[in-house]
């Protein structure tokens, strides 16, 4: 909860059971090591996991930092991040996430595309680190240039140029995505109380029923 957001936010919730779900991966995960152990080396394993294991796992860099450096691991500010791996909210009030590598050919492709070929030799911007040390203007930038179009006239332009674009889904959009349906993560089954339902899979064995 505390890193979830941005500094002046709030603690938050993150949305149902994320750990638990993550705990019941990381018990099947040790299962299968354990079995492997008894099978090659005839050793036998106590399996042992706890939610509290699990979130440390995840917070895993939050806990690096924060040993190594003797201080807190900084939340995420977006105004205050790398423009170039940054999300911004479009003309349909949809987000759009993009992440690309350092380099200025990609700095120079990006510029373009948002239409400020200006800022390409703008001392202020001209390498990644003055763009970081003057990212909060740069931001206020990219969110006017962001806005002026759909997040998916943004995904099919980045796309084209081979940019690395995404959206930033609600659960709806998610679970409807074509490479969800594609990859048969969302399917079809014909229940015999319920009749037609959605099932989502979870690795082939755990799965939720949604009626339709």
């Amino acid at each position: 909860m505390y890193n979830i957001g941005e500094p002046s936010m709030p603690p938050l919730v993150a949305q149902w059971a994320v750990i638990d779900q993550s705990t019941a991966v990381m018990a099947s995960y040790q299962i299968v090591i354990a079995l492997l152990m008894r099978e090659r080396l005839g050793i036998r394993q106590k399996v042992d996991v706890s939610l509290l294991d699990t979130v440390s796992y995840i917070e895993y860099l939050n806990n690096f930092v924060t040993l190594l450096a003797g201080r807190e691991m900084p939340k995420f500010e977006r105004a205050s991040a790398d423009p170039m791996r940054n999300y911004y909210r479009c003309q349909d009030d949809k987000w759009i996430a993009h992440n690309q590598p350092p380099g200025e050919e990609k700095w120079q492709t990006v510029c373009q595309l948002l239409g400020y070929p200006e800022l390409i030799q703008n001392p202020r911007y001209n390498s990644r680190l003055k763009r970081i040390e003057n990212s909060t203007e740069l931001v206020a930038i990219f969110d006017k240039a962001f806005a002026t179009k759909t997040r998916d006239e943004w995904i099919r332009i980045f796309n084209e140029k081979n940019l690395v674009a995404c959206a930033v889904n609600t659960t709806t959009e998610a679970i409807n995505d074509p490479q969800m349906i594609a990859n048969d993560y969302i399917v079809d089954f014909e229940h015999s109380v319920a009749g037609l339902v959605v099932l989502y899979e979870f690795c082939q064995f755990e799965c939720t029923v949604v009626i339709r």
